[in-house]
C-alpha cells in the first residue's frame, strides 16, 4: 500500500471554520491537478478533523530555496505551476489563505505541489495581533486580509510576495513587529525587483501588479499573473543571455 500523511487539525472550537473545512475538503477531494497534493480522505475524530493525503518525498520551497536567489526562468519553472493549481483551484471556489513557501513542495521528481489549501484560519492574524509576534504568515497576506477580507486576489498577491522573494532573496515588506509589517502591507509601496538586479527590469511591472494593494489593480485571475510572470522571465532571460 502507498504512504499518505496524515494532517491532525488541533482541537477547534471555531465552528465556521469547521464548516467551511468540511465543504471545502469535500471539493478538493474531488480536485485532479498534477500540482496539487491529493486529498485521500478526511474525516472529525474526538473532536478533531484530520486530513489523508498523498504522502510527498521531497523538500518545501522554503527549505529548497533558503538564502539563494534563483534565476527568472528557475523562479517562472517553480511559480508557473503554482499559477496553474491556484487558478484551477479558485475555479472550483477554493483560495489557498496562506500561499508561503512552506506550502509549496518540490519532489524527488522535480514536481511542483502546492499543498495546505484552507487550512489558515482567519484567528492567526488575531493570534499575531494578540502577542505582537509575527507567526510568519503575515509575510505573505494581502492588504485586504488585515481587514477581515480574503478572495483568489489575495492569493495573487501572496505569489507576488514569493516571486519578489526568490528573484531577489529579500522580502518585500519585513519587520520584526508585527504592527510596523501590517502597515507596510497597507501603505508602503513594494521596492522594484530590479533594485536588485538591472537584469530583472522585465519583471518589475509584473511584481508591482500582483502586490498592487487594490485588489482591483491586479491581474484579473492568477492564471494570467503567471501567465505574465513567465513571459517576463523568459524577457529577463534573454536579455542575460544577449
Amino acid at each position: 500500500a502507498d504512504a499518505v500523511a496524515v494532517k491532525v487539525l488541533s482541537n477547534l472550537r471555531d465552528e465556521t471554520f469547521k464548516a467551511r473545512f468540511r465543504r471545502e475538503i469535500r471539493v478538493m477531494a474531488e480536485m485532479h491537478h498534477p500540482n496539487i497534493v491529493k486529498v485521500l480522505d478526511f474525516g472529525e475524530q474526538d473532536g478533531r478533523l484530520y486530513l489523508v493525503m498523498e504522502l510527498v518525498r521531497g523538500h518545501t520551497l522554503r527549505d529548497w530555496a533558503h538564502q539563494r536567489r534563483l534565476s527568472p526562468s528557475q523562479v517562472a519553472d517553480i511559480l508557473g505551476p503554482v499559477s496553474s493549481a491556484l487558478e484551477y483551484a479558485h475555479r472550483k471556489g477554493v483560495i489557498h489563505r496562506d500561499l508561503k513557501p512552506e506550502n509549496i513542495m518540490l519532489t524527488e521528481e522535480e514536481r511542483v505541489l502546492v499543498m495546505d489549501f484552507g487550512l489558515a484560519r482567519r484567528s492567526s492574524f488575531d493570534t499575531v495581533t494578540q502577542t505582537g509576534n509575527i507567526l510568519g504568515t503575515p509575510l505573505y497576506m494581502a492588504p485586504e486580509q488585515f481587514e477581515g477580507e480574503i478572495d483568489a486576489a489575495s492569493d495573487q498577491y501572496a505569489l507576488g510576495i514569493m516571486a519578489f522573494e526568490l528573484l531577489t532573496g529579500e522580502l518585500p515588506f519585513y519587520h520584526t513587529e508585527a504592527i510596523a509589517l501590517i502597515m507596510a502591507h497597507l501603505q508602503e509601496e513594494a521596492p522594484l525587483v530590479s533594485g536588485h538586479d538591472r537584469g530583472l527590469a522585465p519583471l518589475d511591472p509584473v511584481v508591482a501588479r500582483m502586490l498592487a494593494k487594490d485588489k482591483a489593480d491586479r491581474y484579473a485571475s492568477i492564471g494570467a499573473a503567471g501567465e505574465a510572470l513567465c513571459q517576463a522571465a523568459s524577457r529577463a532571460s534573454s536579455r542575460a543571455e544577449s
